[in-house]
């Protein structure tokens, strides 16, 4: 089997397997979530459609990832669909891996081949190896999802390109396996700078999507857009604008930053039907 090998293993995260295993469930175990619905006046949610997730280091943002993740931990999912915001230059595209699975600490992740093969057959879609072999977001997440479904093949995708073309494009392929079982999304809030400016940035959007008539196809361009955003429009799109984004928790990706110290601000959202 042909596997993607890791890039960020001893720097995001552990890569000795005993060693990341009790951190994953560590921080799963101390996720505590309450349930929705259980406080008077707060209304139950439907199971989550997806989260949308960090791509930091584990001591900064392993926190907020953990606390996504255990939203979704009572799911039994056949595949799940894997997506992030390509960071480095790339032709506008949905680019997906020609590798068979990705090496983890915790054990091979395998790719869902089935679902790879009817995306290649649409337009938009290609294969390519270097934001896979140059990129961390994706493997950043694989740690969690091999500690909570074992065995479950992914979907992964790195989207390239704004706009509504790249959301439709996007959410017209994978319209056609159907729904996803399970959706993961990996964002950030703001870009990376001091935090006078990286914070109302974050705060901006946080406000945007607590409103009920938010929606990511319309986030205004003048406004920071969060790298995410164009992957968030196609998510939309899949559910014909039916969802709605709540948040769990949201930091920068170092503690305490200082005044002139850069730091971008990640959140933890799930994604429910309404």
């Amino acid at each position: 089997m042909d596997l993607i090998l890791p890039l960020a293993d001893d720097i995001f995260y552990p890569s000795d397997p005993e060693e990341l295993s009790a951190l994953v469930a560590s921080l799963l175990e101390k996720a505590d979530l309450p349930v929705p619905g259980d406080q008077d006046g707060v209304p139950a949610l439907s199971p989550p459609l997806g989260i949308i997730t960090p791509h930091g280091a584990y001591d900064f943002t392993g926190t907020l990832m953990a606390r996504a993740y255990s939203t979704v931990s009572p799911l039994n999912p056949d595949w799940i669909l894997l997506a992030a915001p390509v960071h480095l230059d790339q032709d506008p595209g949905v680019l997906l891996p020609p590798e068979d699975g990705f090496q983890t600490p915790l054990g091979e992740v395998p790719v869902f081949g089935e679902g790879r093969k009817v995306l290649m057959g649409q337009p938009g879609f290609s294969l390519a190896r270097e934001p896979y072999r140059e990129e961390p977001a994706l493997e950043l997440q694989l740690p969690f999802i091999a500690h909570l479904f074992p065995g479950v093949p992914v979907l992964p995708l790195y989207l390239s390109g704004e706009g509504r073309r790249t959301e439709k494009a996007w959410a017209a392929g994978i319209g056609k396996l159907g729904v996803p079982p399970l959706t993961v999304i990996t964002s950030n809030l703001s870009p990376y700078e001091i935090p006078r400016l990286s914070e109302p940035k974050a705060r901006q959007f946080i406000d945007a999507a607590a409103q009920d008539t938010f929606d990511p196809r319309h986030y205004p361009a003048e406004l920071y857009r969060p790298c995410g955003l164009t992957l968030l429009g196609g998510f939309w799109d899949l559910f014909n604008g039916s969802v709605r984004m709540n948040l769990i928790d949201w930091a920068p990706d170092r503690r305490d930053p200082e005044e002139n110290q850069k730091c971008a601000y990640y959140g933890a959202f799930t994604l429910n039907g309404i």
